[in-house]
């Protein structure tokens, strides 16, 4: 096992530039006891900043060091240039170790890393950095002169005067607006909310339960035709969720699609996703890439392998047999 220890970070930090301060355009927060316990590197999820997906991880062999991933297309040249700023957190803020790095990375070269110390004077009791068994380290980092990468904004939906919301969707007591038309274009459940026969026409503002808002509004910024933001490996189950739910068919079909190009998502959890969604195309796409008795080891030496259907484990057998 890898050790995830990831929490959101608190609001983006300020550096001067120029003599203001500019806010840092992405923020990772690892909290390190469980990479303190396994030994294993700490590694985020991914983000997305500038429109670009970004992960990050805290490292440690002779030296205890950060690195910094761009995950953007490799294939198109592109650069940007980076400013780094990676802090391993004192209880007492005086005693912060803060290094900072400037970069320029490129289609080709995608990692910046910075290194903090030895990793075994980081664990001594004299540096003070580790209370309790756990220890933080934060990286922010700010973009500029940003080449062969369009950059999108990404849509505020916290914007009550903006002329094209006319609904509030209430999520975790908090408002989320939205344009009545751009949902239910999308979903038949949101039309009928907005629209249908029993649904009060001067309202405005309308419930929706058993969701959080950070997974509306992943929704959100997917389903607007003006958005650009991608589907992620951490997002992509969510989607699916919400997509069902209210029955937003484009959303289920980008999901679907990013599943089949996804090199990240097992084969196992695809294949639980395709039953619980009807992905036909995904189950397909899984399937014909089996080609030996290898692959199908693999799925079934997977701890979720006992979840899959009948009906779904039928087929993987049969693939077996059409190939042996």
């Amino acid at each position: 096992g890898l050790a995830i220890n990831f929490r959101m970070p608190p609001p983006n930090k300020k550096k001067k530039e120029g003599g203001v301060e500019r806010s840092a355009d992405g923020v990772f927060r690892f909290e390190l006891k469980e990479m303190l316990s396994s030994g294993h590197d700490s590694y985020s999820p991914e983000i997305v900043v500038e429109g670009v997906p970004w992960k990050a991880k805290v490292w440690k062999g002779s030296l205890f060091g950060a690195s910094l991933y761009c995950l953007n297309n490799q294939s198109t040249p592109w650069s940007m240039d980076l400013d780094v700023e990676a802090i391993i957190i004192h209880s007492d803020t005086a005693n912060n170790l803060t290094v900072q790095k400037s970069t320029t990375i490129e289609f080709d070269d995608t990692d910046t890393s910075v290194k903090f110390m030895q990793w075994k004077e980081f664990i001594s009791n004299e540096k003070g950095f580790i209370k309790d068994g756990d220890a933080t380290v934060e990286i922010r980092f700010w973009i500029s002169n940003l080449m062969g990468i369009r950059s999108f904004p990404l849509l505020d939906f916290s914007d009550p005067v903006n002329p094209c919301h006319d609904a509030a969707l209430v999520v975790e007591g908090t408002k989320i607006y939205v344009s009545k038309q751009v949902l239910a274009i999308q979903s038949p459940v949101f039309k009928s909310m907005f629209y249908g026969e029993f649904a009060e026409k001067s309202k405005v503002d309308f419930d929706i339960y058993n969701v959080n808002k950070k997974e509306v509004l992943e929704m959100l910024h997917i389903i607007y035709p003006s958005s650009c933001k991608k589907i992620t490996d951490d997002s992509v189950e969510n989607l699916l969720k919400l997509g069902d739910r209210f029955e937003i068919a484009y959303l289920i079909d980008r999901a679907e699609k990013f599943l089949i190009d996804s090199e990240r998502v097992s084969n196992v959890q695809k294949l639980l996703l395709a039953e619980r969604y009807k992905l036909c195309g995904l189950q397909t796409s899984i399937l014909s890439e089996l080609h030996d008795a290898h692959d199908f080891k693999k799925i079934q030496e997977s701890p979720i392998y006992s979840e899959l259907s009948e009906s779904t484990v039928r087929l993987l057998f049969k693939r077996m047999t059409d190939i042996a």
